[in-house]
């Protein structure tokens, strides 16, 4: 639970900071979604590490029960997909 609340502080932290020096350095509103995309990007890509499981095949395992080994491939790469597709947000905005 001790992860849980600095994972939530920082999010906060992440998303407040910005947004309350918005007028003072009118460059860290732009940074919000870079941000916010980035810490996406983290969390999908933590779960990719050897031994856990993907982000996607949570949700997937919640939906369908035991995934099939054919599904956990899929999972994994959509997962992967997923972690691109953040980075590539963050680089447009």
């Amino acid at each position: 639970m001790k992860r849980t609340g600095y994972a939530m502080l920082g999010a906060l932290c992440i998303v407040a900071l910005p947004w309350l020096l918005r007028e003072a350095v009118p460059a860290l509103a732009y940074a919000l979604p870079v941000a916010i995309n980035l810490g996406f990007a983290a969390v999908f890509a933590m779960t990719l590490r050897h031994g856990r499981e993907p982000m996607i095949a949570r949700f997937a395992r919640v939906e369908r029960g035991k995934l099939e080994p054919d599904l956990v491939i899929y999972t994994r790469r959509l997962t992967g997909v997923w972690v691109v597709f953040f980075v590539v947000a963050a680089a447009v905005a």
